[in-house]
């Protein structure tokens, strides 16, 4: 998944800013935290 936010952010530098690309960096970055929190309360996979 952050690789689909890297080139959300890519295509923002290269087509220029658009706010419906804004949102969908905001939605991925969303999702991304809340995995991350939901990983972070579980425990997360210990090595």
């Amino acid at each position: 998944m952050t690789g689909a936010l890297a080139a959300r952010l890519f295509g923002l530098i290269v087509d220029g800013m658009v706010p419906k690309q804004w949102l969908l960096v905001a939605v991925e970055a969303g999702a991304m935290t809340l995995v991350a929190l939901w990983l972070w309360r579980s425990g997360g996979a210990a090595p």
